[in-house]
């Protein structure tokens, strides 16, 4: 069993319990923040994270 296939798991779980994920690679995150403040897909997407309870950062 893989990370990645773990933090899906976990990540399906959650949502059967009714909590909010994000799943989100690092390099998206990042790339995500450094151009928050130039494009509306960006904004839409942290505004998204950060309301999500479970946030899980896959390499």
């Amino acid at each position: 069993m893989g990370k990645t296939h773990m933090a899906v798991r976990l990540g399906l779980e959650a949502i059967k319990r009714g909590y909010k994920v994000s799943f989100i690679t690092m390099g998206d995150l990042v790339h995500t923040l450094k151009t928050m403040d130039i494009t509306r897909k960006s904004q839409t997407r942290i505004k998204r994270v950060k309301a999500s309870p479970l946030v899980i950062i896959d390499d």
